[in-house]
């Protein structure tokens, strides 16, 4: 699932009503990956309260979630740059103020 945001931001992530564990790619406007959040898991019977938050080293505009252990697999890493081709155009990568 791919989160378009109309600027940057430290936005967190949690794993609420998950069923499955996920990796969190934090894109910046150019779509460098700025930080992977690795496997990240559900934690079921947890008080939202008490719920982990997942967040960048730095501001985002985009979130990718792929399927855990994708990151891995593929080899992605700090600094690597994500295209999105398809993307209508209504949201292009890079949109925003």
């Amino acid at each position: 699932m791919l989160f378009v945001y109309t600027s940057e931001s430290n936005r967190a992530f949690w794993m609420k009503g998950m069923e499955f564990s996920i990796d969190i790619i934090w894109l910046s406007k150019d779509g460098t990956i700025l930080d992977i959040s690795k496997e990240a898991a559900p934690q079921p019977g947890v008080a939202d309260s008490d719920l982990k938050l997942y967040r960048p080293r730095d501001p985002a505009q985009y979130v990718l979630e792929v399927n855990a252990g994708l990151s891995d697999r593929y080899g992605f890493q700090r600094d690597d740059h994500f295209a999105f081709h398809g993307m209508p155009p209504s949201i292009p990568l890079g949109a925003g103020p």
